[in-house]
């Protein structure tokens, strides 16, 4: 199965296209909302993407506009889709199903995807170089997210559908 991992932002998304059979990225990008021209291309099955809670929190402007974004990305890929799937996961789904405690921070979550990466691919050095990329080359800031919320959903552990 292809996911498509949206880490909605305010004024700019990451997302990650994840092939959850050979455990690869297919895709990956951050790109600005507004920008429909650098959304992702590629077929994919099923549409992650991580939910804004609240907890019991005040939210502000910029948390209601990734709200706003997270609406509008669930009824523009949700067309593109082969399924007619959108899954909204909570960020403490995400960090319980990646790291086993929702209270995981983001350096957590990385080690935990780097971990799960060695393990799947039977290999020490995930990350690789320029000149030697690996698995996880070039994944930076809130791809980590994304692909922490492609992890999550694989795994099983959250599937409402929306």
């Amino acid at each position: 199965m292809r996911i498509l991992a949206i880490d909605p932002g305010t004024t700019q998304s990451a997302f990650v296209i994840y092939n959850t059979y050979e455990k690869t990225i297919i895709e990956k990008n951050i790109f600005l909302n507004i920008d429909t021209r650098s959304y992702p291309k590629n077929k994919y099955d099923v549409l992650v993407i991580e939910q804004i809670k609240s907890y019991g929190n005040i939210m502000g402007d910029s948390v209601l506009e990734t709200c706003v974004w997270t609406g509008r990305f669930i009824e523009i890929f949700k067309s593109k889709a082969t399924s007619k799937h959108s899954i909204l996961i909570p960020r403490k789904t995400i960090t319980t199903a990646v790291c086993g405690t929702s209270r995981a921070k983001d350096k957590n979550v990385r080690q935990a995807i780097i971990d799960y990466f060695r393990e799947h691919k039977k290999e020490d050095d995930v990350i690789g170089t320029k000149k030697n990329p690996k698995y996880l080359y070039g994944i930076k800031r809130d791809l980590w997210s994304a692909l922490a919320v492609a992890i999550a959903f694989d795994s099983g552990l959250s599937r409402n559908n929306t």
